[in-house]
């Protein structure tokens, strides 16, 4: 079995926490809310669908493939 070292595995956790922070404080600015919004948003897993996500702000518009291919 895989092992890890606690010392290793707390460096780890900080990294992650720190770049999930820088995220969802770039992303949070991007779409023009606050990143407690963003961070609840994400913790609660409420942005499911494409659907979801676009009534939360997350996104612009829900499209398709060839939506997307059409604007390239």
């Amino acid at each position: 079995p895989f092992r890890i070292n606690k010392d290793v595995l707390k460096v780890y956790e900080e990294l992650i926490g720190s770049v999930y922070g820088v995220m969802i404080d770039e992303i949070a600015y991007s779409r023009n809310m606050e990143p407690e919004t963003l961070s609840s948003i994400s913790n609660r897993m409420k942005a499911n669908l494409p659907e979801d996500a676009a009534q939360l702000g997350l996104i612009d518009k829900v499209g398709t493939k060839n939506y997307l291919q059409s604007q390239m």
